[in-house]
């Protein structure tokens, strides 16, 4: 879901102009690297969890 977003954000800001392409360039860059925290914590409580089923 976030690359979706992050890819569309960054649609927008090559094909609007007028926008500050710098900033959402930026935001994009948090949304990717937010998706990828998440993703790390998940995978850290799954595996936790399997290890605690052995």
């Amino acid at each position: 879901m976030y690359s979706v977003a992050a890819s569309a954000l960054a649609l927008i800001a090559v094909y609007v102009p007028g926008l500050p392409s710098d900033s959402i360039l930026a935001l994009v860059a948090a949304l990717l690297w937010g998706g990828s925290a998440v993703q790390r914590c998940e995978n850290r409580k799954t595996q936790e969890a399997a290890d605690k089923s052995i």
